[in-house]
């Protein structure tokens, strides 16, 4: 029938359902989720201390209405201005509230493997939310304190505890799960694992547009632009995508395996080993 999309699996093929076909027009780069306007939300849905900081880190001479419009932030619904899904996930006071799963999760486990039930093996769970920049700085400020630590000689010429794990490989990937997830996903999150031997950081949805596991170091896609460049522009890594490559650079100064990238069914997975 005229509409239906089709998904080429194996020797098979199956038939989407809208939401699928949807969700692999997002994936190809063919719409792009996070310049829509959000259903119910408004611009007093947005943080203006966040506003504010956003406006001088991007040194804005235009009104604030114009900057968020020039850059996908928001947009004009007939005469008025409403946020986009970017503009809540950055800029919001409350994102969970219009997307409930927009969290990231950290699991410390005193084990090597996943244990359940009467055996459960966790050591911490804890939950990050409110706009993506909170959850970057809680996220970071609880694996700079769990992850393993060495002495190094710092940049200061001065030996300090430093993580196992080079901090730039697993802020690079803890920035990465949260920009480039897919938002249109419900049911999941960002979850970061924690291990006696390793990090494993998972976030939702499949490797967007022409980048595939054996191509991650080079080929550059976003799936979420705005969310990407409103991210760097509050100085959260760099929205030119060389991140990737200097992971694999940084783990082998250190002395580390290579990340290891997984593209599972729903879900694309980083694990950084530090054993």
């Amino acid at each position: 029938m005229r509409g239906d999309v089709y998904l080429r699996v194996g020797d098979s093929t199956r038939q989407l359902r809208p939401f699928e076909a949807q969700e692999l027009q997002y994936d190809k780069g063919q719409s792009v989720f996070d310049a829509r306007p959000v259903p119910e939300a408004t611009m007093d849905d947005l943080d203006p201390s966040l506003l504010e900081r956003y406006m001088r880190r991007v040194r804005a001479r235009a009104a604030a209405i114009e900057v968020l419009e020039a850059r996908g932030l928001a947009l004009r619904s007939g005469e008025q201005q409403v946020p986009t899904v970017a503009g809540i996930a950055v800029l919001g006071r409350n994102p969970q509230r219009f997307f409930p799963e927009a969290f990231v999760r950290v699991v410390e486990y005193r084990d090597a493997e996943r244990t359940f039930g009467s055996s459960a093996n966790v050591l911490h769970d804890w939950r990050f939310e409110g706009p993506l920049t909170h959850q970057i700085d809680g996220a970071r400020r609880y694996l700079k304190r769990r992850l393993p630590s060495v002495i190094r000689l710092g940049p200061a010429a001065r030996f300090s505890p430093q993580s196992l794990l080079p901090d730039q490989v697993w802020t690079e990937a803890l920035v990465n799960a949260v920009v480039h997830r897919s938002y249109t996903m419900s049911g999941d999150h960002v979850r970061v694992e924690v291990f006696p031997d390793r990090l494993e950081v998972e976030s939702p949805g499949r490797l967007p547009g022409l980048v595939r596991v054996e191509n991650i170091r080079s080929t550059r896609f976003a799936r979420n632009p705005r969310i990407a460049r409103a991210i760097a522009d509050l100085g959260y890594g760099r929205e030119l995508g060389e991140g990737v490559d200097r992971m694999f650079e940084e783990m082998k100064r250190a002395g580390l395996p290579d990340p290891v990238f997984q593209q599972l069914p729903a879900s694309v997975r980083v694990t950084l080993r530090f054993d």
